[in-house]
């Protein structure tokens, strides 16, 4: 991997699918955050690390974004409406 910001992908439909490629493909380490277990993206083989949680479970996801932050600065990339609107909340 790069010595660039990780990224935490939050949301594996199409675009965050698209995006988590595209930065694994240029060499940036990805988490990737769903909340369905039918997400496609959470089978990308550029995710370094895949999370499930639910939508209804605000505490899981809060906790699963915190420990993909790590001791780091990754950059959060919410997919969907709904996950800009979770992070705006918290």
């Amino acid at each position: 991997m790069s010595e660039s910001r990780p990224a935490v992908v939050y949301g594996l439909l199409w675009a965050g699918l698209s995006l988590a490629r595209a930065l694994g493909r240029a060499g940036v380490r990805v988490t990737g955050i769903a909340s369905d277990p039918n997400d496609f993206g959470l089978r990308s083989r550029y995710l370094a690390d895949r999370h499930l949680t639910t939508e209804e479970d605000d505490e899981r996801t809060l906790s699963l974004l915190r420990d993909a932050a790590g001791a780091g600065r990754p950059i959060l990339f919410p997919e969907r409406d709904e996950n800009v609107h979770f992070v705006l909340r918290r």
